[in-house]
């Protein structure tokens, strides 16, 4: 086995401002592990709209099956069904004329996720592009099918800004999804 020395790599990518989150509000015609730009770029951008602390979306231990054969001299266990976790810290945006309403466009991430039992998928990439950068072909992502729960206020309201956590259940995933250039490519 050969072994690349240190200095013979790329340098390290910060993460700052990496993140790009994109809510899918339709299920999309591909498979969730080649999405197209046209799909990706039709979502919704949440990069600004969710706050880093309590927005979460990871795959967790899997489930595990131990069942040797008889023959078999140990009991080791293997990975089974696959298990994953997910919430959102959603900020809230309100009507700058009608304070005590939302803003239709500010809001628009929470307005969609509010209700219980709505069903979106939430697309995420960590990579060396920046948060704000076009979808391409060849992008790496993991994408979410998600099921939202009651949201919850947070737990000091007094600090900050106005947000509010959706946990959301996993209903499917794909971790190592990239992006696809054309429908079906």
């Amino acid at each position: 086995m050969t072994v690349t020395p240190i200095s013979a790599l790329p340098p390290r990518t910060f993460a700052e401002q990496r993140r790009k989150i994109t809510v899918l509000t339709a299920p999309p015609t591909e498979p969730l592990g080649a999405l197209t730009v046209a799909t990706l770029t039709a979502g919704m951008d949440a990069a600004c709209r969710v706050a880093q602390e309590g927005t979460r979306f990871a795959a967790t231990a899997s489930e595990t099956l131990n069942q040797p054969a008889v023959c078999e001299p140990s009991s080791a266990s293997v990975p089974a069904r696959s298990n994953y976790e997910g919430s959102i810290a959603v900020f809230r945006y309100f009507d700058e004329t009608n304070p005590g309403a939302a803003d239709p466009t500010g809001d628009v991430l929470f307005q969609a996720l509010k209700v219980k039992g709505t069903p979106v998928y939430v697309v995420e990439s960590l990579t060396g592009k920046d948060w704000d950068e076009e979808w391409e072909a060849g992008d790496e992502y993991s994408v979410f099918a998600v099921t939202t729960d009651n949201w919850q206020r947070q737990a000091d309201p007094h600090a900050g800004y106005i947000h509010v956590t959706i946990p959301l259940t996993v209903q499917d995933a794909e971790l190592n999804g990239v992006v696809a250039g054309t429908a079906g490519a």
